[in-house]
């Protein structure tokens, strides 16, 4: 009886896997795309003015706000730094809006910054890309939003 109870559940186990419900080795690349909300004031006095949405954060001060943007790292042997670094952004009245991607080590020391501007009033997408990075080191989005200026979202693509 309990012969035929373990071929039934190693015959379920096996289907199991064979559609791709339980993996054994998960995939050592990393693809997230976050939401501007996320994105939180650098400073108390940045947060004064500084509006998250569902959909984006917004600066509805009259002065520029610095934000960090979170980015949970999964691939931490990686060292060839990101396949694809975004942030989607809006800047308002020809004011500059910079947002910058750092890989760092472990330790906080830095490996590599991309730092990108825009002065555009549409929407735009920022292209971050960092191509080194540090094995078990971790990445960090900050960007310099002015007045009216939004970030809509973020994503971070590992090989």
């Amino acid at each position: 009886m309990k012969t035929q109870w373990m071929k039934r559940a190693l015959v379920g186990m096996g289907a199991l896997m064979a559609v791709g419900g339980f993996s054994g080795v998960a995939s050592a690349a990393s693809d997230t795309v976050y939401g501007g909300g996320q994105c939180m004031p650098k400073t108390a006095s940045d947060g004064y003015y500084l509006a998250r949405y569902t959909l984006f954060l917004a600066n509805d001060g009259q002065t520029m706000a610095t934000v960090i943007c979170p980015v949970d790292r999964t691939n931490t042997t990686n060292t060839t730094g990101t396949s694809a670094a975004w942030v989607r952004v809006k800047s308002n009245a020809g004011a500059s809006l910079t947002c910058q991607l750092s890989a760092l080590g472990q330790y906080g020391n830095v490996i590599q910054t991309k730092a990108v501007t825009t002065t555009s009033n549409n929407d735009t997408s920022l292209n971050v890309d960092v191509n080194s990075s540090a094995a078990n080191g971790h990445y960090a989005i900050q960007c310099v939003v002015p007045p009216g200026g939004r970030v809509y979202s973020y994503r971070i693509m590992e090989p």
